[in-house]
């Protein structure tokens, strides 16, 4: 949803990215770009399956630039940040789970 958000005020984003995100090592318009297509695009790919542990990498360096980037961070939105950093990285280690697209494409080329 916050991707989308971003693509609808594509204006109050780039503001949003150069005056008040402190992303690191980019030029505000490049996170901007890369944060909005991140938000979008893995997802889906998390959601299908599909390319399972790369979209749970992005993600979860979404997740921890989010975190350094903002100046002042609430309590339980940081809470949150560290659960979805954790669900995150267990997807990175162990793969998607038995329905994922990766998991046929695997079984399926062990078959042949």
């Amino acid at each position: 949803a916050s991707g989308l958000t971003k693509l609808r005020d594509w204006d109050s984003t780039l503001l949003l990215f150069e005056y008040e995100y402190a992303v690191p090592l980019l030029p505000f318009e490049a996170a901007a770009y890369l944060a909005t297509i991140g938000e979008i695009l893995l997802p889906v790919l998390l959601v299908l399956g599909l390319g399972s542990r790369f979209a749970a990498a992005g993600l979860f360096v979404i997740n921890i630039v989010a975190v350094i980037s903002l100046e002042e961070i609430a309590p339980a939105a940081l809470y949150l940040h560290y659960i979805w950093g954790i669900l995150l990285l267990q997807v990175c280690i162990w793969g998607g789970g038995l329905l994922s697209i990766d998991r046929w494409t695997h079984r399926a080329h062990q078959g042949t």
